[in-house]
């Protein structure tokens, strides 16, 4: 759970933006099955792409928001409302072009556009992701993709060469305090419960991580001190407006299996239940109620 929350992106040796997609010969195997659905359903000529979905001239990163993650720590008041309002733009922007990539794993301009979301919303790290995944689409997924070659590619090479010198800048650190601002707005709005039915720990995983940590400083007490929280993918009922199922440990999530196929938790993880309220006075900031869960 920990290893792809990071703030903060590493280096690797090969690839100093993350780890490639697992390469097999003859392509991409582990995307095989998505892959064949994508050209039955696309087809394999993709020369009409422009009717898959809207451009990515409509979107530019030459017209940073001023969500920038460089743009320094948020300020209180209109300006963070306003931050995360924008944010939220961006955001239902995102969840339109994800749908249509899930839909066409060749549509490489909603990878694309995917990209661009990502970057006004703060996920840099995701958002080369997302243009490594364009890259592969436009090939076919027959060839591995270098840093180099995104970097040259007609189609997001300046939207990649952006990133890199932010990447050169600070890392890609991100902006915690804005993460947190977008999830208070959906407190206000009867959305808390998208940071588990929206999947943001694959979606926006920065966010994810900072809203963890928000719900694990409230929860936790000193008679049941809380180390971990995540998200309970085994109660999809409740994950609505603002409730959500979570799973808390005061240690670490699962038992060392030795190399078990199914991953077994610890006895000490627990399942807490919340309901997420709008903190009066005109803040983004949100109050965590636990709730009995819906089977008792």
């Amino acid at each position: 759970l920990s290893e792809c929350r990071v703030v903060r992106c590493g280096i690797e040796a090969d690839s100093p933006r993350g780890a490639r997609l697992p390469r097999q010969s003859g392509g991409y195997d582990a995307c095989a099955p998505g892959l064949r659905e994508s050209r039955r359903r696309c087809g394999m000529d993709l020369a009409e792409g422009p009717s898959l979905c809207e451009g990515v001239g409509r979107l530019s990163l030459q017209s940073s928001p001023s969500d920038s993650p460089q743009d320094g720590p948020l300020r209180h008041g209109a300006e963070v409302m306003k931050l995360a309002e924008e944010r939220a733009g961006w955001y239902d922007q995102l969840l339109l072009f994800a749908e249509q990539r899930a839909a066409c794993l060749l549509d490489w301009k909603a990878s694309a556009n995917c990209g661009v979301c990502l970057y006004h919303l703060g996920e840099r790290k995701a958002s080369w992701d997302s243009y490594r995944q364009a890259v592969l689409a436009t090939g076919g997924f027959e060839r591995d993709v270098s840093d180099a070659d995104m970097l040259s590619d007609e189609n997001v090479g300046k939207f990649c060469r952006q990133l890199d010198r932010e990447f050169r800048a600070d890392g890609w650190l991100a902006d915690g305090a804005a993460d947190l601002a977008l999830f208070g707005l959906f407190a206000h709005r009867g959305r808390a419960s998208e940071v588990a039915s929206r999947a943001w720990h694959d979606l926006l995983p920065n966010h994810y991580f900072v809203v963890m940590s928000a719900l694990r400083e409230r929860l936790s007490t000193p008679a049941r001190p809380i180390q971990q929280v995540c998200t309970d993918d085994s109660r999809p009922d409740f994950q609505r407006d603002n409730c959500l199922a979570l799973l808390a440990t005061p240690d670490t999530f699962f038992v060392e299996t030795g190399g078990a196929k199914r991953a077994r938790l610890q006895p000490a993880v627990v399942d807490i239940c919340v309901r997420i309220t709008a903190a009066s006075g005109g803040s983004l900031d949100f109050v965590v109620e636990e709730v009995a869960p819906p089977d008792e």
